[in-house]
């Protein structure tokens, strides 16, 4: 199930404002996703995401109209909090015009498995070459067989250029997760807030 909410009070919606050097000869395909920002709550067991995609050109045009999100029915809910779609300097918010539909993504139904995985799936109607497109959303729950214990792996690589990338997330202080990277040359460690611990 789609639900339409506010961003949760426990993300870090500001993202810096980044002035972006891609033009449309570093692109494949015509668009690119300028901005990701992934945030997990593990004290919540929520994932929050953001994207903001830059259509370059025409051909960016029909992979940038659609949205996708995958959640398990069985654990998983999906909160979707806006879209934005700006245009010759003017945001429109456009949420309100989105009509989700959910898509059996299962895979073994001749064997008689059952999963409950579903894909929510929109069109976005009116894009042109030169939009902007914001959307984030957040997906609500956890598998319960791991029985409160998580995890968390956060891919950050593209075939097209990113300009901005956050990853973080949150945990209780008393709470132990190991922290381990492959390819990051940043040094990644908890750091210690008011009511929680973040990297």
């Amino acid at each position: 199930m789609v639900n339409f909410t506010p961003v949760p009070n426990w993300v870090d919606a500001k993202i810096p404002k980044v002035t972006s050097e891609v033009s449309k000869n570093d692109v494949l395909g015509g668009a690119y996703v300028s901005v990701m920002d992934s945030q997990s709550n593990l004290i919540t067991k929520d994932d929050y995401f953001y994207s903001k995609t830059r259509v370059l050109t025409e051909s960016g045009v029909m992979s940038s109209s659609e949205l996708a999100g995958f959640m398990d029915t069985m654990f998983n809910s999906l909160d979707f909090h806006y879209l934005r779609v700006t245009r010759n300097g003017k945001t429109e918010n456009r949420t309100k015009q989105l009509d989700f539909e959910l898509i059996s993504t299962e895979q073994n139904l001749d064997q008689k498995i059952y999963t409950g995985g579903v894909t929510a799936y929109a069109v976005l109607d009116d894009i042109r070459k030169d939009d902007i497109i914001e959307y984030a959303y957040t997906l609500k729950g956890e598998n319960p067989i791991f029985m409160g214990n998580s995890f968390r792996s956060y891919g950050i690589v593209s075939v097209n250029p990113i300009d901005y990338v956050r990853v973080r997330v949150i945990k209780n202080k008393n709470d132990r997760y190991s922290i381990s990277k492959k390819n990051v040359s940043e040094n990644l460690s908890w750091t210690e807030q008011k009511n929680h611990d973040e990297f």
